[in-house]
C-alpha cells in the first residue's frame, strides 16, 4: 500500500506542475484579436483581419460610409537615386513617395565623375641661376611621358621649378595629381588644405647640387605643403621631372 503511494506521488506530481507550466504559457499567449474574414470600420478607415490581428487598408470607396476616392495628391517618388512627380491616391503612396521635392532630394546619394585634365591652366617656368632648366622646359607640358628635363649643371647650387594653375570645373570635390620623375610614376591625392577654392596651384622643383654631385626633386602645392619628395641621392636620375596631369573628381 505504502509502496503504491510513493508511486503515485512519483508519477502524479510532476505531471501537476506540468500542467501547471502548460496552463501558464498558454495564459501568457497573446490573445487573438479577431478571426480570419472579420473586418470592422474605425472612422473611415477600414480594418480586416490578418492573422489574428487588425491590419488597417485605409479609405477604401464602399466601405466605411466612403462613397468616393479623396482628390490624388502629388508626391515625390525616390527611385534610381532620382526624384520624380507622380500623382497618387492616399492608398497607393509608399514609404518611397515624398510630399515635398526638398525631402525625396534629401535621399539622393551623389556620385562622384572623373574629369581629366592633361594641361593646366596656367604654367611658368622659373629658377635660379637662370636658365634653370637642362634641355626645352615644354618637354614637361608635351604630354608626352618618356621625355623629361631637369635642373642645369652650373657650378653651386641650381633650382628649377614649373609654377602651375588649374582652373577648377563645377562641382569638384577632389582632385588626383598624377606625377613622374626619375623614380617613377605616382598618383597623389590632392589635400582638401591644398585643393583651394576656385584654383588648384601646385609647383614642381628640380636641384641640382654641382659642388657635391647631388640631385632631388619635389611636388609640391602652392602653399608650400610637400605631397612627394625624393630626398637628395647621388643618383642623376633622380631631379629628372617627366609629365604631370590632374584628374578631377566630380560630384553630381
Amino acid at each position: 500500500m505504502k509502496k503504491g503511494i510513493k508511486i503515485l506521488l512519483w508519477v502524479g506530481i510532476p505531471l501537476i506542475i506540468l500542467g501547471l507550466v502548460i496552463t501558464f504559457m498558454v495564459m501568457r499567449e497573446k490573445p487573438i484579436e479577431c478571426t480570419s474574414g472579420d473586418d470592422k470600420c474605425i472612422d473611415l478607415v477600414y480594418y480586416i483581419c490578418q492573422e489574428g490581428n487588425w491590419d488597417s487598408q485605409g479609405e477604401i470607396p464602399g466601405k466605411c460610409g466612403v462613397s468616393e476616392l479623396p482628390d490624388k495628391k502629388t508626391y515625390y517618388r525616390f527611385e534610381d537615386n532620382e526624384c520624380s512627380a507622380v500623382s497618387l491616391y492616399l492608398s497607393e503612396k509608399t514609404i518611397h513617395d515624398y510630399l515635398t521635392l526638398d525631402s525625396c532630394q534629401d535621399q539622393i546619394i551623389p556620385t562622384i565623375k572623373e574629369f581629366h585634365q592633361e594641361d593646366a591652366d596656367s604654367v611658368e617656368f622659373g629658377g635660379y641661376p637662370s636658365p634653370a632648366w637642362i634641355l626645352s622646359s615644354d618637354l614637361l607640358v608635351d604630354g608626352n611621358y618618356n621625355t623629361f628635363a631637369n635642373a642645369r649643371g652650373y657650378r653651386g647650387a641650381v633650382t628649377a621649378t614649373m609654377t602651375l594653375e588649374y582652373n577648377h570645373p563645377n562641382g569638384v570635390v577632389g582632385a588626383i595629381w598624377k606625377v613622374k620623375d626619375g623614380i617613377g610614376t605616382e598618383e597623389i591625392e590632392i589635400p582638401l588644405n591644398c585643393l583651394g577654392t576656385n584654383i588648384l596651384k601646385l609647383k614642381v622643383s628640380s636641384y641640382y647640387y654641382a659642388d657635391f654631385g647631388r640631385y632631388s626633386s619635389t611636388w609640391a602645392c602652392g602653399n608650400g605643403i610637400v605631397l612627394r619628395s625624393s630626398g637628395i641621392t647621388s643618383d642623376a636620375n633622380t631631379n629628372k621631372i617627366y609629365e604631370e596631369s590632374v584628374t578631377w573628381e566630380i560630384e553630381t
